[in-house]
């Protein structure tokens, strides 16, 4: 089936409409899921294969599907960075986790019934328009959707579902349906760890002349183990990491234009997501990046 046939959707929602659950559901996803991660399903070493598609047809009554984007282009090489190849860390180099991330766990998620092969004909918003792809772990799936609200105030969202046996449980989030805090968001998959399996990176982009990047990093398991905050941040995914440009403004520097970005690389080494040696680079070396 070709990937824009994969979610094709029927399912009309009133207009800005969130995905809604049963509290009786919850438990039983919740029980299925702590039996799942019991079994090592929930594990990216579990993976047993991976599919991306993009948004649904356009021709649908209600929402627009917008132009392919959630995959990582493979066919073009990350720009190289100062240590670039294989990644040799100081001992020093610093630790990145989750925190200060901008996806949470939801404190009322969604549980949906999913049909079978179609996540996204029930998680997506039919209003919006919208990106929904997915990876699939073990015997379970990670989905993931960004939508932009079509009615309104211009607003974004983006959820991440774990699904398993025709159950979809929320497990990551985030709003902004006023409009007021991201320009953009762009959601790629890849395998960004050097291990079996890939993960979902999610940026947001600022708005306002700041134009920060936060970047996400989300595991198979629906975790977010590593978080940038990138002052008119650039990051384009690698095989071994994520490369990431971060200003630096001089004395002389408009907000505008920086003149100097610092050149990292976030990479998982020994269990453990770090970063490289800073390296500066003029701003005209400095790549547009993954995340508009």
């Amino acid at each position: 089936m070709p990937p824009t046939e994969r979610y094709r959707r029927s399912h009309p929602a009133r207009a800005g409409a969130r995905r809604r659950g049963s509290p009786s559901l919850a438990a039983l996803v919740t029980a299925v899921l702590v039996t799942a991660v019991a079994c090592g399903i929930g594990d990216d070493s579990q993976v047993l294969g991976r599919t991306s598609t993009s948004a649904l047809p356009s021709d649908r009554p209600t929402g627009t599907s917008r132009a392919p984007s959630t995959t990582a282009d493979e066919s073009e090489p990350a720009p190289s960075i100062a240590g670039s190849g294989p990644t040799t860390l100081p001992p020093d180099a610093p630790v990145v986790d989750g925190t200060g991330a901008v996806l949470t766990r939801p404190s009322a998620p969604a549980v949906v019934v999913v049909p079978p092969g179609d996540p996204c004909t029930v998680l997506a918003d039919p209003t919006t328009a919208y990106e929904c792809s997915s990876t699939l772990i073990g015997d379970g799936e990670l989905v993931w959707s960004v939508e932009e609200l079509l009615q309104g105030v211009p607003g974004l969202r983006v959820s991440v579902f774990w699904v398993l046996e025709g159950l979809a449980l929320e497990v990551l989030s985030a709003d902004d349906d006023a409009g007021s805090q991201f320009a953009q968001i762009t959601a790629l998959q890849g395998d960004v760890d050097g291990q079996p399996g890939e993960e979902l990176i999610v940026g947001f982009r600022t708005q306002g002349s700041s134009a920060f990047l936060e970047l996400d990093v989300v595991n198979g398991q629906g975790a977010v183990v590593a978080h940038r905050s990138l002052d008119k941040g650039r990051a384009v995914l690698a095989p071994d990491g994520v490369n990431t440009w971060v200003a630096q403004f001089g004395p002389t520097d408009d907000n505008c234009c920086p003149t100097v970005f610092a050149a990292e690389r976030l990479t998982f080494v020994g269990n453990q997501w770090r970063l490289t040696p800073p390296a500066l680079v003029p701003a005209e070396q400095v790549p547009l990046g993954d995340f508009p």
